[in-house]
């Protein structure tokens, strides 16, 4: 899937849900504006769930899911209007849900795994 950033900063939320106000600001932890399509048009886009696949996929590998998630509910969520929709919410939990999750260490590629000995 391609998401596209084009017209991003001047465009209004399509979505009821969203602060008429202003739009949002852009979120670095968003890197492909995936959340921020999500929430500014839900009806289309994918689930909350493929929608945060995505958006983890996006991330650059030195940057932390569970430090993303935070920066990314804390922008985000300022311009929800405290009723959301039920996809926006289960993707709100969701990135709270990542914030909580345990660290996962960074694997080594190419590393040879462990030989057997045999005797």
């Amino acid at each position: 899937m391609t998401v596209s950033t084009q017209g991003r900063s001047d465009a209004s939320p399509a979505s009821s849900n969203l602060s008429t106000t202003s739009t949002p600001p852009l979120c670095a932890s968003d890197p492909q504006s995936v959340i921020w399509q999500f929430f500014a048009d839900p009806a289309h886009a994918p689930c909350a769930r493929d929608t945060l696949l995505l958006w983890v996929m996006a991330l650059p590998g030195r940057q932390s899911p569970q430090e993303a998630a935070g920066q990314v509910l804390k922008t985000y969520s300022d311009w929800l209007r405290e009723t959301a929709s039920s996809s926006q919410q289960e993707l709100l939990d969701l990135l709270r849900q990542v914030i909580n999750a345990p660290a996962v260490p960074a694997r080594r590629r190419n590393r040879r795994p462990e030989q057997a000995t045999y005797h």
